[in-house]
C-alpha cells in the first residue's frame, strides 16, 4: 500500500511507475507533437464555425496561439 495515497481507488501510481529511456521520451514528444498538429486545424476549424467574439471562439483560437508559439511556431 502507497504511504502517499493511502491504496485509495484514485491514489497515486508512481511506486507502480517505471522509467522511461531517453529514446522512450523523445518517442512519447514526438508523437504528442504530432497529435497536436492534428488537432490545430481541426479546432481552427471548429472554431471557426462560432461567431467573431463568441467566447469559445475567442477561447480556442488563443489556446492554438499558444500551441503554436509552443510548438516552435511565431506568431
Amino acid at each position: 500500500m502507497c504511504r502517499r495515497c493511502g491504496g485509495r481507488p484514485d491514489g497515486c501510481w508512481v511506486e507502480d511507475a517505471q522509467s522511461l529511456s531517453v529514446g522512450e521520451v523523445d518517442s512519447l514528444t514526438q508523437a504528442l507533437r504530432g497529435m497536436i498538429m492534428i488537432a490545430i486545424p481541426e479546432v481552427a476549424a471548429a472554431a471557426d464555425r462560432h461567431l467573431k467574439g463568441d467566447i469559445p471562439r475567442v477561447c480556442a483560437l488563443v489556446g492554438l496561439t499558444d500551441q503554436y508559439v509552443n510548438l516552435g511556431g511565431r506568431t
